[in-house]
């Protein structure tokens, strides 16, 4: 149990550093920050990190998403709603991630 428990402390910890790091690399004072698209690439930044160390490959979760979209419910929620088409974007993107740093 104490295994499972420093895995997770890691791997959020590791999420923790990934975002923050992301967000202070950019002009948080600029006028014109988009905050969206901010705190979407620290999410996707800490997300890889933390998916890294627990042995994720970017094409497990490719095809996660792949059959995710076979439900029926699931691909009209990612075709028909604005947030349906972000999560599918942002889980390509993590893919996307996770295979270049591989």
């Amino acid at each position: 149990m104490r295994t499972a428990l420093d895995l997770l402390e890691r791997v959020a910890w590791t999420f923790v550093q990934s975002f923050v790091g992301v967000l202070v690399g950019m002009d948080l004072a600029a006028i014109a920050v988009d905050w969206r698209a901010a705190l979407v690439s620290a999410a996707i930044a800490g997300l890889v990190s933390a998916l890294k160390i627990l042995g994720v490959k970017g094409a497990q979760v490719s095809a996660a998403v792949d059959v995710a979209k076979k439900v029926p419910a699931v691909h009209r929620w990612t075709e028909e709603t604005p947030a349906g088409r972000t999560s599918e974007e942002i889980a390509r993107r993590v893919a996307a991630e996770l295979t270049a740093k591989n």
